[in-house]
């Protein structure tokens, strides 16, 4: 199987690669476990039981990490992916030719890459948010608290240099400790998500006692393990924030609709009045008063009764 791209020199970092095998020119692009994964797919490839629908889905080579450039010392190179994509090509019904096709997908990788943190981030923060959702707010302030003061303890200690394996074993004790208080108070209260990190940070400080022989560079593990739980103890402190100020807000505008101070009180009145004659009668047939009111009219009508009669002015109320 030959192999002549358009592009050898962006790709490969080579000016020509004709006559070379595929083998070739994976060889220093590749590590050897990869290399030998694919020197055993091109065998495949000119098997005549090998369906075409399987090629794609076996392929070893869909996303391939190469190392171009550097010196192999202080200069790592620069790491980019490439795609390979196999064509097996038929003459008679037998296999004569396999065509290879390259593309270059760094960006599309970095890309997926960037998608999958910014998914774990909203992941976390939503974590987050389910887990101080049934914790007491001044418990889980006075936590967050205490956290603070410890994560600042544990800094210090990281930082503080060591030198024979008794500093280190100081070092370790002290870490333990005030790991194992984080996850203590934050199983006491409830908080899942904290519980887990802290668990997490413990069991490879245990795994550290168990060791005889420590240096400094043992520690370096941790601080990855420690800034995932100071930036979690981050995110769920501003989560209470803004839940704290979502309610302030909320509860401000519901006093403010309740009863508007510029609206004056006899239209309270007649909106109330308004709606008692608005709402149905709770008792059926209603009760009905009529009150009576006899009063001396202004100017009588004549009549040829000597005795002036009364006019009667009738109010009803429900």
């Amino acid at each position: 199987m030959r192999f002549t791209p358009t592009r050898p020199a962006q790709l490969f970092q080579r000016e020509s690669i004709a006559g070379i095998t595929f083998e070739d020119l994976l060889r220093n692009l590749v590590s050897a476990k990869t290399l030998a994964i694919a020197t055993k797919f091109v065998k495949v490839l000119w098997s005549e039981r090998t369906k075409e629908n399987l090629i794609r889905s076996i392929n070893p080579l869909n996303e391939v990490e190469v190392i171009t450039g550097g010196d192999g010392k202080q200069d790592k190179g620069e790491t980019r992916y490439l795609e390979f994509n196999f064509h097996r090509v038929r003459r008679d019904g037998a296999i004569t030719h396999v065509l290879v096709s390259v593309a270059d997908v760094t960006a599309r990788v970095a890309l997926a890459a960037q998608l999958k943190g910014a998914q774990d981030n909203a992941q976390t923060q939503m974590d987050a948010f389910l887990s101080i959702l049934h914790v007491d707010p001044n418990q889980l302030s006075s936590f967050l608290d205490d956290s603070d003061v410890a994560f600042k303890m544990i800094n210090a200690t990281l930082r503080d240099p060591a030198r024979d394996s008794a500093s280190f074993r100081r070092k370790i004790d002290g870490l333990f400790r005030q790991i194992h208080s984080i996850k203590g108070e934050a199983s006491a209260i409830g908080l899942g998500s904290m519980e887990q990190r802290a668990h997490a940070l413990e069991s490879d400080l245990a795994a550290l006692r168990e060791r005889t022989d420590l240096t400094g560079d043992d520690f370096l593990p941790l601080l990855t393990k420690f800034d995932d739980l100071v930036s979690h103890s981050q995110s769920v402190r501003e989560m209470v924030t803004k839940l704290a100020s979502f309610r302030d807000s909320f509860g401000a505008g519901r006093s403010t609709r309740r009863l508007p101070a510029a609206v004056p009180r006899s239209v309270h009145r007649r909106h109330h009045h308004a709606c008692a004659d608005a709402r149905p009668p709770t008792r059926w047939p209603p009760k009905r008063r009529c009150s009576v009111r006899l009063a001396k009219a202004s100017s009588p009508p004549r009549s040829s009764s000597p005795i002036a009669s009364p006019t009667i002015t009738a109010r009803r109320s429900w």
